[in-house]
């Protein structure tokens, strides 16, 4: 894995963190920035803007099936939801 890479993956970890345990407000090109110790101009380098990081969070939630995070983003009305199954909304919601 490239250090890029692994920058990246570190961000992507902790915006899930923050999902998780704040919702998708709580995920900030600033905020994450600050939580990694990183210029939010970093942040932006791999997301472009904030609707691109959190919509990079969602995937991420997703592909990780972290049920806690899936949960925040059905309540945020996240678009990324809809690739769910109906099932797959009702587990997560139960999970928490």
């Amino acid at each position: 894995m490239k250090h890029g890479d692994a920058t990246r993956q570190r961000l992507l970890d902790e915006g899930l963190s923050m999902l998780a345990a704040e919702g998708l407000h709580s995920v900030t090109l600033r905020g994450l920035g600050l939580r990694t110790g990183r210029a939010h101009t970093n942040v932006v380098y791999y997301f472009g803007d904030l609707a691109g990081l959190r919509d990079a969070v969602a995937q991420h939630a997703i592909a990780r099936q972290h049920m806690r995070a899936i949960a925040r983003l059905i309540l945020d009305d996240h678009p990324r939801v809809a690739e769910l199954t109906a099932a797959e909304r009702a587990a997560a919601l139960a999970s928490v």
